[in-house]
């Protein structure tokens, strides 16, 4: 028989799942970093556009302040997103829009994300939301949210090789945001332009497959058989 728990019962002793700051104000240089739902990137949090908060706004959420062993996970807009704090997060904090779930030792908290991640948990976030103005997932909803707890070597084996899996995905990712940028630095080199219609994309798009791609398949197809020819001859030569 599989063994639920509610989410709230995984938590850390004198901690609460809770929201981040309401009102952070304007971003101030050389305050505390606030990590907000446009961090979010496939499971992990980018750091490179993180606003700060002025100290003062950001002490009276202390409740939310990040120790290292949360999981993070997106209540309005885009529903659901998570992320495991680490210790580069340490310190920081985060907005309205983000609930903090401090997770207690002894339990994996890389298998209670990846359950979270799941298509059981995110349906049961789909029914859950508040639709009325914006998609809003409430804290009570999140409490309640029923996680599968296996054996510890399940989830060891589930772990790992979840974590191999979001590692390729993560690089992958990473490789087509490098190649779109390349792609749109040489349209901009060739043609000085960043922005374009779509009508001007799909004549963009013919002239970057024809004048570049092609090339490249060209130079690709010449390299083969000169390797061919190369490789011939050597045979060749010991006949």
């Amino acid at each position: 028989m599989k063994e639920y728990v509610a989410l709230d019962g995984l938590i850390e002793y004198g901690r609460n799942i809770a929201y981040g700051i309401v009102q952070p104000g304007k971003p101030v240089d050389h305050g505390i970093p606030m990590i907000r739902v446009n961090n979010f990137d496939h499971g992990r949090i980018e750091l490179s556009n993180i606003i700060q908060v002025s100290p003062e706004i950001e002490e009276k959420y202390s409740r939310t302040r990040l120790q290292g062993n949360e999981i993070l996970l997106t209540l309005v807009g885009s529903v659901g997103q998570t992320a495991l704090v680490d210790e580069n997060m340490k310190n920081y904090n985060v907005a309205r829009a983000v609930a903090v779930i401090p997770i207690k030792s002894g339990i994996n908290r890389n298998w209670v994300k990846y359950y979270l991640d799941s298509n059981v948990s995110q349906q049961y976030f789909k029914e859950e939301l508040n639709t009325t103005v914006q998609a809003t997932l409430n804290l009570k909803s999140v409490k309640k949210t029923q996680i599968w707890i296996p054996d510890d070597k399940y989830i060891e084996k589930a772990v790992a090789t979840l974590s191999s899996i979001d590692r390729k995905i993560y690089i992958n990712n990473r490789s087509k945001g490098a190649l779109e940028n390349l792609i749109s630095i040489i349209y901009y080199k060739t043609l000085g332009m960043y922005s374009f219609s779509n009508d001007n994309k799909k004549v963009l798009d013919s002239w970057f497959e024809s004048n570049v791609l092609d090339n490249i398949t060209e130079i690709r197809e010449k390299t083969k058989m000169k390797k061919i020819s190369s490789s011939f001859s050597c045979k060749r030569r010991r006949i």
